[in-house]
Parts: C-alpha cells; sequence; structure tokens
C-alpha cells in the first residue's frame, strides 16, 4: 500500500511538473491562418491570417500568377466593382467592338473587363505593377465572389478576434 501510494505520489509530481517546462518551452512564433471563404473551380477567396496581419488572397488558375493580396478593406472595394459586372457586360454586347475593354482602377489595383465583338467576357483583377499576377474571371465568378469580397473587413474582424495564436 505503501508503495502504491509513493508510487501514485511520484507520477503526479513528475506530470505536474511536466506540463509546466513543455508549456515554457513552446511558442507559436510563426503561423499561417487561412480560412477559404470562397471556392468554384475557377476563382478561391481566403482570409489568411499571419503575424504581419490579415490579407485576402483572391486565387484563379495559373499558381502564384494568378492570385494577388488585398487589405481587407481593398477587397471591399474590389467587390464593389465586380458587383457592377453585368453593367459592363450589357454595355461591351450592345456596342459589339472589335477590343472592347473597360478598366477601372480601385487604389492599387486594376479591374479589367474586357471582350471582342460582345462574346468572350472577361474580367481579370491585377495589381496596378507592369508585370503583376491577375485574377482571370468569368462574369459568372465575378458576380458570385463580389458579395464574399465586400464582406472582408467584417470576416477579417472575426478572424482577428478568434484567431489567437
Amino acid at each position: 500500500m505503501k508503495k502504491t501510494f509513493g508510487l501514485l505520489v511520484a507520477i503526479s509530481c513528475f506530470m505536474a511538473f511536466s506540463g509546466l517546462a513543455l508549456s515554457a518551452d513552446f511558442q507559436i512564433k510563426d503561423y499561417i491562418f487561412t480560412w477559404t471563404v470562397y471556392k468554384v473551380p475557377h476563382v478561391q477567396m481566403d482570409i489568411e491570417k499571419k503575424p504581419e496581419g490579415i490579407m485576402v488572397v483572391l486565387a484563379g488558375p495559373g499558381g502564384r500568377l494568378g492570385r494577388i493580396y488585398a487589405t481587407p478593406e481593398e477587397a471591399k472595394a474590389i467587390g464593389e466593382v465586380l458587383k457592377k459586372t453585368q453593367e459592363y457586360h450589357e454595355k461591351q454586347t450592345s456596342k459589339q467592338e472589335l477590343n472592347a475593354n473597360d478598366l477601372v482602377e480601385v487604389g492599387n489595383f486594376k479591374i479589367s473587363f474586357t471582350s471582342s465583338r460582345g462574346k468572350n467576357f472577361g474580367v481579370s483583377v491585377a495589381t496596378s505593377k507592369v508585370v503583376s499576377a491577375a485574377v482571370n474571371m468569368s462574369m459568372e465568378d465575378a458576380l458570385a465572389v463580389a458579395p464574399h469580397l465586400c464582406q472582408a473587413p467584417e470576416m477579417a474582424a472575426l478572424v482577428q478576434k478568434r484567431i489567437n495564436p
């Protein structure tokens, strides 16, 4: 009985002190939290939290060349422009120009609406740099992702509040 009690006390002390030692050894200094907010085969929207801050990632086909990073406020402004995709489509299909192109600048980003003779309508979101990544979308994809982009500041605030490494 005394041996069992002594063994139980020894194990309890070992577990208590080992838990304290382990918790002091681990620190989360570098991390990436990714919340996939919206995803279809050609477009994906993520909220990424890193030690440097929170960014909205809009990705299309093309790997790194089809991925742009924006602040939540910039993403909201991009979403507001993408909500008007139907208007740009109607404008370009009615004119049926050989190469129609409407360019809208939003902060550090350029949103381009293009078509050829009223067909092959496409939307591209790129940074204002000369050589940059671009997310190319169809009209349907642009209209579908727009409401999610408009909610980016609220989503980023939720991630900031809930994810605390």
